[in-house]
């Protein structure tokens, strides 16, 4: 390791401006982190963070060759070129009706012994597990095995090349809800990718993604009964916010509830949570009632819940039908449990079991409380939306009330919203060029004095799409005001 100095000046308590310096350490896989959760730092091992998007400067010359293409086999040649994706997936269509899915992004490149031994150690290693589940790819440095391989196509060394990342292209649809790579598409699942570094395979995919796939099927789908979408069922689908979770478990629940209902007496609590449930249209749109109640419900079990047969579902997940395993509701009694442990929930802070949704779900934007549709993960929509920290600094703190116990997102002011989908837009590829409209949905300035602070959000809120401007006769018609930029002045 290399003991690196590195000196800043600190403000004091008395305003006065000292300089302090402190040691730094670095090895030849990069910084050293120091880990009070693991335990930190000793004599028998220590923890590096090596990030395969340090020597990443091809990003922006990919992004401007991505602009610029005019065809799929450009983009896809700009992909293979610069290789500089940072870390999102892609998903891209052209006008011919190819679809591509790609996950590009910088990767270490494992050796097949590396990542054989990786997966054991995430068996038998709680801390290797730990990692795993945050995201993080703990591999014991000690062992030359774990040395990132160098590849001649790659664009820098110890990173995957583009050629060996997971792709799929296909003439109907592919999609991904920030998921694994594997569930692209159901019927043709990604394999042959054992590293850690690409995400897991053969392992249930979450509601809110097999909600996603749920709405573009033709059986079950928003496009019609044609099952292809036209550019209004897109934008219709886009903030339908259909809950995949109460598509297959809803009326199960609804009849168990009831059945509870009729032997139990706990002043009407049990009944009026099943009258709630009944009427619920099964979204979660600012008008929808009984939308809270199931949330309540589907938060309160654990995420490994959705993953197998258990407390929630009665089918367990088949790897070979990933789009609609696990299913059915479970016997166990902790389903009933958990209904009226949420119903208790919701009245104890105040709010009717039926009450919408958009009476508890709102933004609060220059002084307005404006009411948000969308959910969760668990609930299975794609429309998420949550509650976060400001977006810029100039955005004054979000004011939250104090959480509810038991409740993942539930305070005594409902659920506060700050974050979740942020832009969100539908194309159409016509004859004439673009037609598109989209929202942005935190508003186009953090700055709470601009007129532009909440017209996004109340927009959203309304489902009243903006149209985007893509000719020079529609920019200059939607133009608010125009600067003339000259050319930098030099010294």
């Amino acid at each position: 390791m290399d003991e690196v100095e590195v000196s800043v000046e600190v403000l004091g308590d008395d305003g006065s401006v000292s300089e302090v310096t402190e040691s730094i350490w670095l090895s030849h896989f990069g910084p050293i982190l120091n880990v009070d959760q693991i335990g930190g730092w000793t004599t028998e091992q220590t923890i590096a963070l090596r990030d395969a998007n340090a020597d990443n400067d091809e990003a922006f010359p990919l992004f401007l060759d991505k602009n610029r293409a005019q065809t799929m086999d450009e983009l896809q040649a700009a992909y293979a070129e610069h290789q500089g994706i940072p870390w999102v997936n892609t998903v891209a269509i052209s006008a011919e009706g190819r679809v591509w899915y790609a996950d590009t992004s910088a990767a270490a490149n494992l050796s097949p012994e590396a990542v054989d031994t990786f997966w054991a150690r995430a068996d038998t290693d709680i801390v290797t597990a730990i990692a795993l589940d945050s995201g993080l790819i703990l591999l014991d440095g000690s062992d030359p095995t774990n040395e990132w391989v160098d590849d001649p196509e790659a664009r820098d060394p110890g990173v995957v090349p583009f050629s060996q990342t997971p792709q799929l292209e296909r003439t109907d649809y592919v999609f991904n809800a920030n998921n694994s790579y594997w569930f692209a598409h159901p019927d043709e699942l990604i394999e042959g990718f054992e590293s850690p570094v690409f995400g897991r395979a053969d392992f249930a995919v979450g509601p809110r993604p097999r909600g996603n796939n749920n709405q573009l099927t033709v059986e079950n789908g928003d496009a019609g009964d044609d099952g292809l979408f036209t550019y209004e069922e897109m934008r219709e689908s886009a903030v339908g916010n259909r809950v995949y979770s109460a598509d297959i478990l809803l009326d199960d629940v609804i009849v168990r509830c009831n059945e509870r209902a009729q032997i139990v007496n706990d002043d009407g609590l049990t009944q009026r949570a099943c009258d709630a449930l009944a009427g619920w249209d099964g979204t979660v749109n600012v008008d929808s009632t009984g939308a809270a109640l199931w949330r309540e419900f589907i938060d309160s079990f654990d995420f490994d819940a959705f993953a197998d047969a258990g407390e929630l579902f009665a089918t367990p997940f088949d790897p070979a039908d990933p789009a609609n395993t696990p299913t059915g509701l479970s016997e166990s009694q902790a389903v009933i449990d958990h209904l009226l442990e949420a119903a208790q929930r919701l009245e104890g802070a105040g709010f009717a079991l039926d009450a919408p949704l958009g009476e508890l779900q709102v933004a609060e934007r220059g002084g307005q409380r404006i009411p948000i549709h969308g959910g969760g993960e668990r609930e299975g929509v794609s429309n998420v939306v949550r509650s976060d920290g400001n977006g810029t600094t100039s955005e004054p703190e979000l004011e939250r009330g104090d959480g509810v116990e038991g409740s993942r997102s539930l305070r005594t002011d409902g659920y506060p919203i700050s974050g979740g989908t942020s832009f969100i837009y539908a194309i159409e590829l016509t004859a004439g060029g673009p037609r598109a409209s989209s929202f942005v949905t935190y508003g186009n300035t953090g700055d709470p004095d601009s007129p532009f602070f909440t017209d996004q959000t109340e927009r959203f809120s309304n489902k009243d799409w903006k149209d985007i401007a893509f000719s020079e006769a529609d920019v200059q018609a939607a133009a608010v005001e125009t600067y003339e930029v000259g050319a930098p002045r030099r010294s």
